[in-house]
């Protein structure tokens, strides 16, 4: 195959076995989804016949998430996530410190190093906010007092993860660990999490919907769409490179600004095509994923340890 035809063509077959899958999955009564991932799982790098570009695919499943936070924030608002925090915030806390100890516990047990099982540990305990929500979606629970507990559940979790993204690095890094150094990275993060958040209900909340009813009013429905589109994924962006938070937070957050506005409905409409289209790209093309977790499992010395952790894992994501 030729090499300026290969992204197309990952596109083009990762979207077919996408479709197949999901009509298997529905004949045997199970949700789309799994279709989805048995479809990319089939396409995929670790299986035989067609490899295609799996990284350039995986930055377009990483608009699928954005375009899945985006429409999820257009539908929760500040205050449903103020309603819930009494819920969500102890449980995701409890949640992640359990699962990082079980995890840490095991990997000890297995005879590897404290910063492994402590790796092990929080990636058995932070759920896949994109995965939830799309089931959610799907069965019609998002707008339910559990859908929202869940979400604000989520968002929790994609702000610890900042903090945790922060720290690991001091604690396990080479060299001693320094306090000072730890306690400056942390707050550094935290403030820039608290700009950003500040900036969006502060500025973007009034900007963003003014920006959209004046472009709804005089343009068409064309540049409307590209408008929306440019909200999404341009405050996913700005969110990654200027504040060194999750492209799903900052598009999350854009919807939540977005979501409070009159237009809201219109703009969710004209994002649905989008977010349905590139989170399915999401789930086909990410279903490799879960197996490059050989390489983090190669800290194991024995085949019978990898299998141990691998079953760790699927219990803990399921």
């Amino acid at each position: 195959m030729h090499q300026d035809s290969i992204l197309l063509a990952t596109f083009v077959v990762a979207l077919v076995a996408a479709f197949l899958g999901g009509i298997i999955a529905r004949m045997v009564r199970l949700p789309p989804v799994v279709g989805y991932l048995l479809g990319g799982l089939a396409v995929g790098p670790f299986t035989p016949g067609f490899i295609g570009d799996s990284h350039a695919m995986s930055q377009l499943a990483k608009v699928g998430v954005m375009f899945m936070m985006f429409g999820t924030g257009l539908h929760f608002s500040f205050d449903d996530l103020m309603a819930v925090r009494g819920v969500a915030v102890p449980g995701a806390l409890l949640q992640t410190a359990l699962g990082t100890l079980a995890g840490c516990g095991v990997g000890l047990a297995l005879g590897w190093p404290l910063e492994a099982g402590v790796m092990l540990g929080l990636s058995v305990s932070i759920a896949s906010t994109v995965v939830l929500i799309k089931n959610l979606a799907d069965a019609g629970l998002a707008g339910t007092d559990g859908g929202r507990i869940a979400t604000g559940w989520l968002i929790v979790e994609d702000l610890l993860t900042v903090v945790i993204l922060v720290v690991l690095p001091v604690l396990f890094g080479p060299g001693e660990v320094d306090a000072a150094a730890a306690a400056m990275g942390l707050g550094a993060a935290l403030a820039k999490t608290a700009l950003f958040v500040g900036l969006m209900f502060v500025v973007g909340s009034r900007a963003l919907p003014h920006m959209l009813i004046r472009i709804a009013r005089f343009c068409p429905r064309g540049l409307f769409q590209l408008a929306v589109i440019v909200v999404a994924l341009g405050t996913a962006v700005l969110a990654a490179w200027l504040f060194d938070l999750s492209f799903a937070l900052g598009a999350f957050l854009a919807g939540v600004v977005v979501g409070g506005s009159k237009i809201s409905h219109r703009v969710a409409a004209e994002a649905i095509p989008f977010q349905d289209l590139f989170s399915i790209i999401f789930f086909a093309i990410e279903a490799d994923m879960p197996l490059c977790a050989g390489d983090i499992l190669g800290l194991a010395e024995s085949e019978a340890q990898i299998e141990a952790a691998l079953a760790l894992l699927g219990r803990g994501r399921g």
